[in-house]
């Protein structure tokens, strides 16, 4: 087990490169001292978790360093996109004309519709998880089935109703 001391050290000799080296990755000096107190909370973890002492301790924290900015930058990356495509949609929905209101509700109306031609086990699932939110252990859970069943009936039940409004949507279109 790693010994206060040890930690000490190792923070007085690897904070301020580590640091560093966290700032030359993402430039943003907070996202750095996050990253550093995560790497130094995560190697007193694993060494009480394994009850063991990491072989090359300044690698393994330069390793967590750079793997908890290169996740944060790419959760930023993701959440800027979405963030953009929100404000899109949102300017788009401002527009929305009493014609495009109409098309939505004619459109919901139809994928009801299309969920009734689905079978009741289909139905089922797709009501759990799209209308409730359920995860796919809580479907299975509560149907007596095994999860990646209900990978595959929900996975039938889209490709149906897709299929299905798309077949309605180009008829719409002609």
């Amino acid at each position: 087990m790693v010994q206060a001391e040890e930690i000490e050290v190792l923070m007085g000799q690897l904070e301020r490169p580590l640091l560093a080296y966290g700032f030359s990755l993402c430039n943003d000096l907070e996202q750095s001292r996050d990253a550093v107190q995560s790497a130094f909370i995560k190697y007193i973890r694993f060494c009480a978790d394994k009850q063991e002492l990491i072989a090359k301790p300044k690698a393994w924290l330069y390793r967590v360093v750079y793997n908890q900015i290169m996740d944060d930058l790419r959760r930023d990356k993701l959440k800027k996109k979405y963030e953009a495509e929100l404000v899109h949609n949102q300017e788009a929905h401002d527009a929305q004309t009493p014609s495009r209101e109409l098309e939505m509700k004619t459109m919901k109306e139809n994928l009801q519709e299309e969920i009734k031609n689905l079978n009741e086990l289909e139905q089922r699932v797709f009501q759990l998880r799209v209308y409730r939110e359920y995860s796919y252990q809580l479907i299975a859970e509560e149907m007596d089935i095994k999860v990646s069943h209900v990978g595959v009936i929900l996975h039938r039940s889209l490709r149906k109703l897709s299929g299905q409004l798309k077949s309605e949507m180009s008829e719409v279109l002609k």
